[in-house]
């Protein structure tokens, strides 16, 4: 297929969507295109966008030899990004040219568009699962929102931990105005652990997405999926929680021991020598 006339259609694709009452992030994601580009398509006029492509000498397709592999792979997984389909054909033929990511990316486009093999969105699939024991399981996800502050119009990034037990859907959750550390984050543990009573017999921790109901703020409400009160599951799962008790760590005190001017020390009887040079101080 002529690359102009792959260029001609999708710009009427956009603008049908435009018409369709699409946003220009939805159409550039549809059409597999940057949304500068659907942007930059929807300001010119098509007689004058089709003067353009015709006034453009054709061009041999550097990657025309690779249609048969692009098309089988694109067939057999629609939802391929082009930077993708770039790391197969690099990782397949040791001859690969060296390409622009954008050259793929065209070629890419045009084998959709000449073989109709729309970009499908992956789909995440859900499914019911037994009810846990009581005191198994706890899930800790973690995320971030943007939430509003006294200066109108203004808003802050917003961190927070989110404990979950599992069969009672008794949620812990500890925001934070910066991002956790590794210290924060066993202190956001034991914070829940107090709050909660115990301990679960395992953690499961999932950073692909929080959830955040209304049982959170307080109210007494039925959770979504399993039609019971929360805070009234919570009551019977906190017998079977494993006592807990904080940690507290005891450090053990060293002697001192005085460095003579030769830069030894004497310790339990012996004479040792140290370095010329200590680690943070100038030679």
């Amino acid at each position: 297929m002529n690359y102009s006339i792959v260029k001609i259609m999708t710009y009427r694709s956009v603008h049908q969507m435009n018409k369709e009452g699409f946003s220009i992030r939805k159409i550039a994601a549809e059409l597999n295109l940057d949304w500068r580009a659907a942007k930059a398509l929807l300001e010119i006029e098509e007689d004058v966008f089709i003067e353009k492509q015709a006034s453009k000498p054709e061009r041999r397709k550097s990657l025309q030899e690779y249609e048969l592999f692009v098309k089988d792979r694109l067939v057999k997984y629609p939802e391929t990004p082009a930077a993708q389909m770039h790391d197969w054909l690099k990782e397949t033929y040791t001859n690969f040219p060296v390409v622009t990511p954008k050259t793929v990316f065209n070629y890419v486009l045009i084998i959709r568009t000449k073989f109709n093999i729309p970009k499908t969105e992956h789909v995440r699939d859900y499914f019911c699962v037994p009810e846990l024991d009581y005191g198994l399981q706890a899930q800790v996800d973690f995320g971030f929102y943007n939430m509003p502050t006294m200066q109108q119009g203004k808003t802050r990034k917003v961190q927070f931990f989110t404990f979950v037990l599992s069969r009672s859907r008794f949620k812990f959750i500890l925001f934070s105005d910066t991002p956790f550390t590794t210290a924060t984050v066993i202190d956001a543990h034991e914070l829940a652990f107090a709050a909660i009573g115990g301990c679960t017999a395992m953690i499961v921790y999932d950073q692909d997405r929080v959830l955040m109901v209304a049982e959170n703020l307080g109210d007494l409400l039925e959770h979504g999926t399993t039609r019971k009160i929360p805070a009234q599951e919570f009551e019977i799962e906190r017998s079977f929680l494993t006592p807990w008790q904080p940690v507290v760590l005891e450090t053990e005190a060293y002697p001192f021991y005085a460095v003579h001017k030769d830069n030894k020390i004497s310790y339990k009887g012996n004479v040792y020598s140290l370095p010329e040079i200590h680690p943070g101080l100038p030679a």
